[in-house]
């Protein structure tokens, strides 16, 4: 029988379609936690990287920062700046994120270290002799635009992060060249510079939007799966279910029993018939006759072992029960005790005058599959067992080869 539901992958879709805000050019963004929860692992992993691009680029720049930069106490200054200051603290970072984080404390910390790497390079280029701003002016524009390729996605951390890479770039560039006219930097440098660094920004704020549009998406195809499944679920299960009783019907257990087959233990079964059901519906009438088999069902249902045997609605007024795994001597006390419990019922049978109540007839066989004998053989064995119940005056059960 079908299972609605069985996907669930997404725990979050119903809350993340119900948490998207109003269209805004065009796109629908998510929920920004499901966004970031689903994005998550990726995130830290990137930010992890980010951190150690940022601890190998200070042993490179720091060889740089050796070899070409003069002017006095610039090259202390470049080891105390990056073996004294950005490499423990990249180790410290990458140690801190063993654990998982929340990421966006995870992000910020990596663009803290990133500018201060960046940062400690325009301090050293600020003490050099001669002072160049217009190095340190391409030193700032590069390194801000390689800081967005790094970056996670998302909206105000590079907003942020370009801010203060802006301010920091101001003053680290045109400060130490304030006193000095003979140090200007042409002006197309400088719009070419900012330029390249806000289209960066964008270009990341761009990616960011998309990574959103991407997710809402996976949700929405996402969530139509969903439905198709729990849909071709429930047309699998109608299609496997009887209408009036709600059992399985006679296509779904004559699959059971081929399945049943292919197994190695013995398979029991039992025939069931609501004794005198003619004469119920002729005195009733049909409707009452409907609310009689859906009673007795309920009752077969009830008292099976759970999801190990498969009670069906063979035709008519009989039923069966497969019995997977199960021996005749097992069946027959199963039976009995559905037997009596539909007994107990006292469903007033208006047709039965003197005994006055619904009752039904079991037939009962067990058999070991094997190649040589069909399925059939214990349908037939089940149905012999039945009418021999009922020739022996019905409401009782009897196994295959008894009476």
């Amino acid at each position: 029988m079908g299972s609605p539901g069985a996907l669930a992958p997404f725990q979050q879709v119903g809350h993340a379609a119900a948490a998207m805000a109003a269209p805004r050019g065009g796109v629908v963004p998510p929920a920004e936690g499901d966004f970031l929860s689903e994005s998550d692992a990726a995130g830290r992993q990137q930010v992890r990287f980010w951190i150690r691009t940022t601890l190998g680029m200070s042993f490179v720049f720091l060889a740089l920062d050796l070899s070409v930069l003069p002017g006095p106490g610039v090259r202390e200054a470049a080891l105390l700046g990056r073996l004294g200051l950005v490499v423990p603290l990249c180790a410290i970072a990458l140690w801190w994120m063993r654990r998982p984080r929340r990421r966006r404390l995870e992000a910020t910390a990596a663009a803290a270290l990133y500018t201060l790497s960046m940062t400690t390079t325009l301090v050293l280029l600020a003490g050099c002799t001669p002072f160049n701003p217009a190095r340190s002016l391409n030193v700032f524009a590069f390194g801000t635009i390689i800081g967005h390729f790094f970056m996670p996605n998302g909206f105000r951390l590079p907003i942020a992060y370009t801010a203060v890479s802006l301010l920091l770039g101001e003053v680290l560039t045109f400060g130490p060249a304030l006193g000095d006219p003979t140090l200007g930097v042409p002006a197309e440098d400088i719009v070419g510079s900012h330029t390249a660094v806000v289209l960066s920004m964008l270009a990341k704020l761009r990616a960011g939007r998309e990574a959103r549009r991407s997710f809402l998406l996976g949700l929405r195809l996402h969530e139509r799966a969903v439905a198709l499944t729990r849909s071709n679920e429930q047309l699998r299960a109608l299609s496997d279910t009887d209408a009036l009783t709600g059992l399985a019907n006679r296509r779904f257990f004559d699959a059971a029993l081929a399945r049943a087959w292919q197994g190695r233990g013995e398979v029991g079964l039992m025939m069931i018939d609501v004794d005198h059901f003619k004469l119920f519906n002729d005195t009733a009438g049909h409707p009452e006759g409907d609310r009689c088999l859906a009673t007795v069902a309920r009752a077969v249902s009830g008292h099976v072992r759970g999801h190990r045997d498969i009670p069906a609605r063979f035709g008519g007024e009989e039923f069966v029960v497969l019995l997977p795994n199960t021996g005749l001597e097992e069946a027959a006390e199963i039976a009995e005790r559905i037997r009596t419990a539909i007994a107990a019922l006292r469903v007033f049978h208006p047709g039965r005058v003197g005994e006055g109540f619904v009752s039904v007839s079991i037939g009962v066989a067990a058999m070991r599959p094997s190649a040589a004998t069909p399925p059939s053989a214990l349908v037939r064995a089940a149905d012999q067992a039945l009418y021999a119940a009922k020739a022996a005056g019905r409401n009782r059960v009897v196994p295959a080869g008894g009476g």
